[in-house]
């Protein structure tokens, strides 16, 4: 929520652990979604922290914002950093936006069950003007 912290920018940063399952191939996208008005948010997202599925792939595409893409090798934890979310969304942070993390990996559990092994970090950068 930036209606209130006015941030100029927030960067995302995080780690997402695999499950000892995995083998080579596939991926694992973190994507930005922006709220409508402040309050709404588009298609299945509701700016809560749970499991969403989009209608489809198209949707998906026209709403969302791609953050990273790690291409998955095997077991492991896998690191992203210091991404602009004012870049993502065309030099603007909007009021309200959330993120929301799919993968593309080849088992039916792949990321790790205990929820420690994964971070989402946003921290919001500010103007500092020196007196």
């Amino acid at each position: 929520v930036n209606t209130t912290t006015l941030a100029l920018d927030y960067l995302l940063s995080g780690k997402i652990k695999t499950n000892a399952t995995i083998t080579a191939g596939g991926r694992i996208e973190v994507w930005a979604i922006a709220s409508w008005d402040g309050t709404t948010y588009p298609d299945q997202i509701t700016g809560s922290d749970s499991v969403r599925s989009m209608t489809n792939t198209n949707i998906k595409n026209v709403i969302c914002r791609l953050v990273a893409s790690l291409a998955v090798d095997a077991t492991g934890t896998y690191h992203f950093a210091g991404v602009s979310t004012a870049s993502i969304f065309g030099g603007t942070v909007p009021p309200k936006f959330v993120v929301w993390v799919t993968h593309s990996t080849h088992a039916t559990n792949a990321l790790d069950a205990t929820a420690a092994n994964h971070q989402i970090r946003v921290q919001p950068v500010y103007e500092n003007v020196a007196a």
